[in-house]
């Protein structure tokens, strides 16, 4: 029980360290670079795209997080599930400063083509997908 609370306090803090450190500029860069190298369907429309990117990152985050409990505590749901929480937790944190630094501009419902949302809309879909993902985690744990 212990190495599974390290490990997630570790990844917990990691990502905190990294908001404080850069606001998540850094991991936006590695982000981008690789969605780079996805094809064009995996890219297009940019809004929904993105929603379903950031459940993806979620689920693997849960997946990595599974696996070490899983070694550790002999459970898999349980860490997949917190592994999902805190990148839920990552996404509310990093979509809600953004919203705030936002707050103001146009385009808040509709930012016209190429985008299919507002960047209101976009942020809080950016956090409820990844809130999806660690729900479903949770309860199916």
């Amino acid at each position: 029980m212990i190495n599974f609370a390290a490990g997630l306090l570790l990844f917990a803090a990691f990502l905190f360290w990294r908001w404080t450190a850069d606001r998540f500029k850094s991991l936006n860069k590695w982000a981008d670079r690789l969605e780079k190298r996805l094809p064009r369907f995996l890219r297009w429309p940019p809004d929904p795209i993105s929603w379903l990117h950031h459940s993806a990152f979620t689920a693997t985050a849960g997946l990595g997080l599974g696996l070490w409990a899983w070694l550790t505590l002999g459970t898999f749901g349980i860490g997949f599930a917190s592994g999902a929480s805190v990148m839920a937790a990552f996404y509310a944190i990093r979509e809600g400063r953004g919203i705030y630094l936002q707050w103001g501009n146009p385009g808040m419902w509709w930012r016209g083509w190429p985008n299919l949302t507002g960047w209101f809309v976009d942020g809080v879909m950016d956090f409820l997908c990844p809130l999806a993902v660690a729900v479903c985690a949770w309860w199916m744990a």
